[in-house]
């Protein structure tokens, strides 16, 4: 009876574990994942060792961005200050000429 209600809604009856490996089959790339993940919380220490990667990436990631902004920053100071030293330089030069 339930099926004639809905015939396009069979998978509703399906555990989530098949649905799961019914659309790992169509996507290599979720199937990938899913190994991954499955992988990392049946084992408690590689799940950690993979979290601190990750931390570590983005923590070097934010570093090197904050750097880069920091160099950025000194770099237009020093330009500026060059800038007026050379109009400096060239104010001077008319007035004497």
């Amino acid at each position: 009876m339930r099926q004639a209600y809905c015939s396009g809604c069979a998978f509703l009856e399906e555990k989530p574990e098949r649905i799961l490996k019914k659309w790992q089959r169509k996507n290599s790339e979720l199937e990938e994942a899913y190994d991954v993940l499955d992988k990392l919380s049946a084992d408690e220490k590689k799940r950690l060792e993979y979290e601190t990667r990750q931390r570590a990436i983005r923590d070097y990631n934010i570093g090197m961005l904050t750097a880069e902004r920091r160099g950025i920053e000194a770099g237009r100071k020093i330009g500026m200050e060059e800038g007026r030293e050379e109009g400096r330089t060239e104010g001077v030069n008319r007035i004497n000429q």
